[in-house]
């Protein structure tokens, strides 16, 4: 702190927790630069499919890979991304999730879940903030902190906007970031705050 009256503390203390907000926030925003990145590809191929008079199937999804797995390389806060599914969009599955995991080693792999209501638990992820607060609001959102159950069984945050095709919300392009991760990132920009 600097000597000096009360109020020029309070202006520099109010001056470093903007500096260190905006730290924080161009970090979250490079992971949604990634999200947005996937909301493009997802509704360029959906339209795609649309104009061409049929309905999406779980086989042209598989066109998101590469960018999935380019976002998921060189993006060192993301540990999953992709395209979750709207109930009904998919003409050969009831919901997908178009999702995939950077491991440990640094390989990327598929999600495979059972989303077989009879069988999982996991199966409708509807009421979940990720997929929920997009749909509802039309907004981009950030869920979490929270136990990731669904994909990785540690402390996530994912960030997820809503997808539309043809004025009709399609589902969500998503990331996930391990809490961890996250922490190691922004600790060092909170200890920049006073006090």
């Amino acid at each position: 702190r600097s000597p000096g009256p009360a109020g020029a503390t309070a202006t520099l203390d109010a001056s470093a927790e903007a500096a260190v907000a905006a730290q924080v926030r161009r970090t979250l925003e490079t992971v949604f630069d990634a999200v947005a990145e996937t909301r493009a590809d997802a509704t360029a191929l959906l339209a795609r499919v649309v104009a061409g008079g049929r309905r999406p199937a779980t086989v042209d999804l598989a066109a998101l890979r590469p960018g999935l797995h380019l976002r998921l390389t060189r993006q060192e806060l993301v540990s999953g991304a992709g395209f979750v599914a709207a109930p009904g969009l998919l003409g050969d599955v009831p919901a997908w999730l178009e999702w995939w995991q950077q491991g440990s080693d640094g390989s990327v792999r598929p999600l495979l879940l059972d989303l077989d209501p009879a069988h999982s638990a996991y199966s409708d992820y509807t009421h979940w903030d990720w997929f929920a607060l997009p749909r509802d609001t039309g907004r981009r959102a950030v869920a979490g902190p929270y136990v990731d159950y669904l994909c990785s069984d540690e402390y996530s945050l994912t960030l997820s906007a809503p997808v539309e095709v043809a004025g009709r919300f399609a589902g969500v392009a998503a990331a996930d970031v391990y809490l961890r991760h996250f922490e190691a990132a922004v600790m060092p920009m909170l200890h920049q705050l006073p006090g």
